[in-house]
């Protein structure tokens, strides 16, 4: 799910800007568009962002899973 353009259900609250350096680090707080949810806080550094399997996502308890069990989960 890419960060700067997250698809329905989900949406940025704000634009988000992307460092090139590999080493900048991520923290992501996720919730779901118009609903009272919260997805736990995941941090990542850019090179692990990138080196993610394409349609997976990086879980706070650091497991990559696929965007479908992600979204079941949520």
């Amino acid at each position: 799910m890419p960060l700067t353009a997250p698809a329905d259900p989900w949406a940025a609250d704000s634009a988000v800007r992307l460092s090139e350096d590999p080493d900048s680090l991520f923290i992501v707080i996720a919730s779901l568009k118009d609903e009272n949810a919260q997805a736990a806080q995941v941090s990542a550094t850019q090179s692990e962002v990138d080196s993610l399997p394409p349609g997976h996502v990086l879980t706070a308890s650091s497991q990559v899973v696929s965007e479908a069990e992600f979204h079941d989960a949520c």
